[in-house]
């Protein structure tokens, strides 16, 4: 009888200092916050650097705080939202849209979805894919630079006509010069041909 107590009670014992020590280890890696931002308790240290934590990716600065916004890794930038965990896809920051690659780094100099990339990651100017014409820009005559508009649903339908618009002008102004120039050319050969007849009569 007393065996049977004393294993009863060993067991309890080692059944208590099991869980004891899986809800040490679960609650020492954990988010913390405090006046300068948060980190991830992992231990008797924290989390640096990228770490998985569930589902997300995270990135936690060299001092383990979290990071947020833009981030450059090596020669790739990544954005991290102020939930701290990296973002994929399509994402616009400061009034600009910018691709995110599946692996989170941001894609630039390319094409996505038909909408072209710059240098610095962020959406520039489409291109119609059945015309090959620019939509969502305008030329300033006197400058002649390309200008990006705003996107605002069916009004780049108004962009693209000041655009064909402006496109008209200008190419009547080359077809009357181009008048000019063969009337003058005309007038010249003509000349020429009186000056030859003279020559050689």
């Amino acid at each position: 009888m007393k065996t049977k107590l004393i294993k009863k009670i060993m067991m309890l014992t080692i059944t208590t200092i099991t869980a004891i020590g899986m809800f040490s280890v679960g609650a020492s890696a954990s988010w913390r916050q405090n006046t300068h931002g948060w980190w991830n308790q992992k231990g008797n240290g924290y989390s640096m650097g990228w770490d998985r934590i569930g589902s997300q990716w995270f990135y936690f600065n060299p001092d383990g705080y979290m990071k947020t916004g833009w981030l450059k890794d090596g020669d790739k930038w990544y954005f991290l939202n102020s939930n701290g965990d990296m973002k994929t896809g399509w994402v616009q920051d400061a009034g600009k849209w910018y691709y995110l690659n599946p692996n989170g780094d941001m894609a630039y100099n390319t094409a996505v979805d038909g909408y072209i990339l710059g240098p610095d990651g962020a959406w520039t100017v489409d291109i119609n894919v059945t015309t090959g014409a620019a939509v969502n820009i305008t030329i300033t005559p006197t400058t002649e630079a390309a200008v990006t508009l705003p996107f605002s649903g069916n009004d780049d339908n108004k962009y693209l006509d000041k655009f064909n618009k402006e496109k008209e002008k200008v190419e009547k102004f080359l077809d009357k010069t181009k008048e000019k120039l063969d009337e003058q050319t005309q007038k010249m050969q003509q000349k020429l041909n009186q000056a030859w007849w003279y020559l050689h009569r």
